[in-house]
């Protein structure tokens, strides 16, 4: 039986195409998917690039096994050991810059035809955001317990003698040297100094009541003059930093609601690329915190960061730790705001150390530039929460959709759909024009049209949901499991 399994992330799409065997619902796979055992060929597409990455088992092993030691490089600073080029690696990635990682492939690697040389050679220039998509999606296979089970990951650890100090062992053992020394120092210059011997003074009766009286007039004196100018200088000031949050504040509302969108997708991609590397590079802090930070942010046309606003819990708690808050031009004045033409994005803070940048909405056509922002509740997170919701989606989307309109697309569509806990579809997003045309021949408008006011108020599951030009539907979560 044919089979095909899709990992799709916002950057990079893997699909992987075999054979396999229907397995029942008593295997312990509460989702009945048939297992894939015979891997007969692969394809991996990343956003923003025409040619794809197509190939068999063997090149598959190798573009994953890649592609995991150097995500384990670049976020630890530990080389792994490789060989560049040559017939033994076929697959090979390289950081060209603080934010660009070519990945290259020899094609002479993968066949004995001798004629097919080093100058065949194939280079991707992947954004930070497009390798951690790739990576994203190889852990999704890895974690897919219903395909190719025996392909596994085999990590090692790194041993001690590869990692390389920042500093040489003089320089590291200065400071204590150095403390020592001068503690040893200061000890002994204090083990000559005598102990001085305590005498209390004694005063004169006249000197006793002269002190006395200079208290007193000095007590009265003070008391002749409160401080009531400074305590007023004090409250005018604390006034006026409290209208200057108020304005700001209202600016930044005024910027998200009101402010005209940039839609044009020239300008929304060169000022994502823009936002991501002024990010990426300003993100200098030390950072511990365990779960994304996700923020809303307004960009001006000259790459200015106007504002931004916190889209989870963690991100309020954790601002202080990105580059956000130094990045932002404060806007005081909500008519100018109101003015200022922005392009909206998601910002998202990984653990790891990585920052994802997207259109907050999506791939929009022009004539949705007057829509109103999607506002998301609390996002579902959970992996078994969001497998029963996935599945309702599709089945919501499969039963109201044509197979005859299905099959007459000229290229993939893709949406982003927002669902409640309860299977009630409160919003959703064309992320691209033939899918915006599309639209009406979806079950989409009917089922948010359904959705009341209590609804939208609910926590909410997002879902990327695809419809190829061949027909087939594919929903899956906005960020994988």
């Amino acid at each position: 039986m044919s089979i095909q399994r899709l990992y799709s992330l916002p950057n990079c799409t893997l699909t992987l195409d075999g054979w396999g065997e229907e397995v029942g619902l008593g295997n312990g796979d509460s989702a009945g998917r048939p297992l894939l055992s015979i891997l007969t060929s692969f394809e991996c597409r990343f956003n923003g690039h025409d040619r794809s990455i197509k190939g068999g088992r063997e090149f598959f092993e190798q573009l994953i096994t890649t592609a995991s030691a150097y995500a384990q490089q670049f976020l630890s600073g530990v080389p792994y050991n490789r060989e560049r080029g040559g017939s033994t690696q076929p697959v090979v990635i390289e950081q060209v810059s603080s934010n660009f990682h070519r990945l290259t492939i020899y094609p002479q690697a993968l066949t004995d035809d001798p004629a097919r040389t080093q100058s065949e050679s194939i280079s991707f220039d992947l954004m930070t955001v497009q390798l951690f998509d790739l990576v994203e999606a190889i852990d999704q296979f890895y974690a897919d317990s219903q395909t190719i089970p025996g392909l596994t990951l085999n990590l090692t650890p790194v041993r001690k003698r590869q990692t390389t100090p920042k500093q040489p062992l003089a320089k590291r053992a200065l400071p204590a040297a150095l403390g020592v020394a001068g503690l040893a120092t200061a000890a002994i210059a204090f083990f000559f100094v005598p102990i001085p011997e305590f005498r209390p003074t004694e005063e004169s009766p006249s000197e006793a009541a002269t002190n006395v009286q200079a208290n007193s007039t000095d007590t009265v004196a003070s008391g002749d003059n409160p401080p009531t100018e400074t305590s007023s200088d004090e409250v005018e000031s604390l006034d006026t930093g409290s209208d200057l949050d108020a304005a700001s504040d209202e600016a930044t509302e005024v910027l998200f609601n009101d402010a005209p969108l940039i839609i044009e997708p020239d300008v929304v991609d060169q000022l994502m690329v823009q936002l991501q590397e002024n990010l990426f590079d300003s993100w200098t802090q030390e950072h511990s915190f365990e779960d994304a930070l996700i923020y809303r942010v307004a960009v001006a046309e000259n790459g200015n960061v106007l504002g931004f606003k916190y889209v989870n819990d963690a991100a309020l708690a954790r601002v202080d730790e990105t580059p956000l808050p130094d990045l932002q031009y404060t806007l005081l004045d909500p008519e100018v705001a109101q003015q200022e033409p922005v392009a909206q994005y998601r910002v998202v803070f990984t653990p790891a150390g990585a920052v994802e940048v997207s259109p907050w909405h999506g791939r929009l056509p022009e004539a949705s530039a007057e829509q109103e922002p999607v506002e998301l509740g609390t996002e579902i997170t959970d992996p078994a929460q969001l497998a029963n919701l996935n599945w309702d989606l599709y089945d919501l989307m499969i039963d109201g959709l044509d197979d005859a309109d299905r099959r007459s697309l000229s290229a993939d569509i893709s949406y982003r759909v927002n669902m409640t806990p309860d299977g009630v579809v409160v919003d959703y997003e064309p992320l691209d024009d033939t899918a915006s045309e599309f639209l009406s021949k979806t079950p989409l408008p009917a089922l948010r049209g359904a959705a009341t006011n209590s609804d939208r108020q609910n926590d909410q599951g997002q879902f990327l949901v695809v419809i190829t030009q061949d027909g087939v539907l594919q929903v899956s979560p906005w960020r994988g499991f």
